[in-house]
Order: C-alpha cells, then sequence, then structure tokens
C-alpha cells in the first residue's frame, strides 16, 4: 500500500527504479542495497522497500507464521491468519472480516474496538488490585486491598458488557472471582481453594470458558473448565 493506503502496488512493481506511487515509497527504504541471496524464500523473492519479501506461485500462498514458506493448504486453516473471522475466497484467497463493533486495521489482519468507551486496565501489585482508565486519567483507583500475594489475573467477558476479574494468590494457594462493575469490584468469592502450589499464572479463554494456570514449581500448565 502507498499514496496514504489508496493505492496497491504488485510485488514485481517493488524496486524496479520507475515509481507507481506518487509519493515514491515503492522505490525507497532499502530498495537499493537489499539481496535475494540472503533470503530464505521457498519460492520466489523479491527487492521490496523494506527489504527482501517473498512470494509465491498462483497455487500456493505464503505461510502467516514465517512469511518465507510457501504451502498449500487454504490460508483460513491456519492458526491466527485473521484475528477475528476469515472468510474463504476459492481455493487459495481469503478475506479478514471483524465482528460488529469492531473495524479492520490497515494491516487487513487484527481488529480493533471502535466503541466510544474507554478502554480500562487492571493491574496487581501484590497486596491490591487496581483499575485505570486509560483514555482518562493517569489516576488509578483500588479494587480491593489487604491481599497477600497476588500475582497473576485475567477477565472474563460475559453478553451483555459484564466482566468478572479473576486473580491468584500464591500464599493464599487460591484463585478468587469478583465481579466489576462500574469500577468497583464486588461479589468477591473463592473459585478454586484445592490443588493449587503457586499459581503464578492465569489467563482465561473467555470465548469457550477455559482456564489456564501455570504452576512454577511443578513446571505445568492445568487446564480447567
Amino acid at each position: 500500500m502507498c499514496d496514504n493506503s489508496t493505492k496497491c502496488v504488485g510485488v514485481n512493481n517493488l524496486c524496479d527504479k520507475k515509481f507507481d506511487c506518487v509519493d515514491k515509497t515503492d522505490e525507497g527504504g532499502k530498495c537499493s542495497y537489499t539481496s535475494c541471496a540472503i533470503a530464505n524464500c521457498s519460492h520466489i523473492c523479491a527487492k521490496a522497500p523494506e527489504g527482501v519479501r517473498c512470494y509465491c506461485p498462483s497455487d500456493m500462498h505464503l505461510s502467516l507464521q514465517d512469511k518465507s514458506q510457501c504451502v498449500d493448504t487454504h490460508p483460513c486453516d491456519g492458526f491466527r491468519t485473521c484475528s477475528q473471522i476469515c472468510r474463504k475466497i476459492g481455493n487459495k484467497q481469503h478475506q479478514c472480516l471483524c465482528l460488529p463493533g469492531y473495524a479492520l486495521k490497515d494491516d487487513g489482519i487484527t481488529c480493533t474496538s471502535i466503541t466510544a468507551e474507554s478502554p480500562y486496565l487492571v493491574f496487581s501489585n501484590r497486596h491490591e488490585l487496581r483499575g485505570l482508565y486509560l483514555n482518562h486519567t493517569s489516576n488509578f483507583h483500588s479494587l480491593i486491598s489487604n491481599l497477600r500475594n497476588s500475582i497473576a489475573l485475567d477477565f472474563f467477558y460475559h453478553s451483555g458488557g459484564k466482566y468478572d476479574v479473576f486473580w491468584s494468590d500464591v500464599v493464599d494457594d487460591r484463585i478468587y472471582r469478583g465481579s466489576l462493575v462500574g469500577g468497583s469490584l464486588i461479589n468477591i468469592e473463592i473459585v478454586i481453594e484445592t490443588g493449587l502450589a503457586t499459581a503464578e499464572g492465569l489467563a482465561i479463554d473467555w470465548v469457550y470458558s477455559i482456564f489456564y494456570i501455570s504452576f512454577t514449581h511443578l513446571n505445568v500448565i492445568v487446564i480447567s473448565f
């Protein structure tokens, strides 16, 4: 993309000493000193302003993981081809789409929120959970205090805009939950209090309601439904 993302230039027209873009970015950057000799392209290599660029025959597509190997599987069958929705177009092409409330970024892959609601950060300093509205002020407020040693936390999103915050305490060896409402943490309860041994990592897949808990001393990751 060039000319303020209004024009798409084919890879064969990059670094060919002919300006196809008004802003001339198709012939700038590293065009003058990049070389395909040092690239790791599996099939075809072309010089580009950002360096060499690998590309593939028409019956294959470039792996999105390493950007250098050509594969013949459909892009939508791969992991993280699109951040939300991958629509198949024929046997090899695809289009990334977003859920309502999100818009596709210029990279054509990532969806970003278009809501007017301010982003909200929840973090721990071991003895307190704090909240911070990122767009409004740099001042945080306390959600819950007098914790013994809270390290890991994550959130669970419910349909309708409701959130639960989960956190672990490595002294209590427990995992807690509280509902985040209007910048306050309410309905606090113990979720797991047995079988824990220094739960220093916690992640929640709120799409499939799966907990991932890591235990440093045991060198394991546990899944809880």
